[in-house]
């Protein structure tokens, strides 16, 4: 079983990314800092932390 995230409210930007691991009964937060001031900000970061492409940028040329 893989690790599932969620988004809570938190006391500083808003939102804070949660994370449960099947061998660790208790939600506890991702990473020691990150709270964010959007929920889309928040999901961002919880798939990069999953090591999910956010978005794929294809080849990346400059002029």
């Amino acid at each position: 079983m893989s690790a599932r995230y969620r988004v809570v409210r938190d006391n500083y930007a808003g939102y804070e990314v949660q994370i449960w691991r099947w061998w660790w009964p208790f939600w506890v937060p991702a990473s020691p800092c990150n709270t964010h001031i959007s929920v889309e900000r928040a999901e961002e970061w919880a798939r990069g932390h999953a090591g999910d492409v956010v978005k794929y940028l294809g080849p990346i040329t400059g002029n």
